[in-house]
């Protein structure tokens, strides 16, 4: 007998760019995204809403960019997809994994439609803290 391969696939109910929330932690960077010198500890993401980056199917767990701009990895079981009434407040998200083309249809329809649109974008909140400062000069 030959001996059986295995390996994961990703559930067909989650897919590269949607948006959704980290049910459990904590949960770890993973190394190629680990900034120099930051703790290589789990940190408790409980909670925190993000989209799916790459499903890394030796460790079975996606990688999320979270909006506050942090990566972590995390098991398919502790990822629950956003519904439209999580995403309510804004019109379109600008992130890593966003399709380029659906998010310029989007932003033209909404300042087409209504003159503005509302983005949530992945900004880690020393970097959103520097933009508002710098805005009120």
């Amino acid at each position: 007998k030959s001996p059986r391969l295995s390996f994961s696939m990703p559930s067909p109910t989650l897919s590269r760019g949607q948006l959704v929330e980290i049910t459990a932690g904590p949960v770890a960077t993973p190394d190629r995204w680990r900034k120099d010198g930051a703790d290589k500890g789990p940190q408790d993401v409980n909670g925190l809403q993000g989209q799916l980056i790459e499903f890394d199917e030796e460790k079975s767990e996606w990688t999320i960019a979270t909006f506050s701009a942090d990566i972590v990895a995390a098991q398919e079981s502790c990822i629950r997809p956003l519904t439209a009434d999580d995403l309510q407040d804004y019109d379109i998200t600008l992130g890593p994994a966003s399709d380029t083309g659906v998010m310029g249809a989007e932003l033209t329809e909404r300042l087409s439609d209504q003159g503005y649109a509302v983005c949530r974008l992945f900004v880690a909140p020393d970097d959103l803290e520097e933009m508002v400062r710098t805005a009120d000069r």
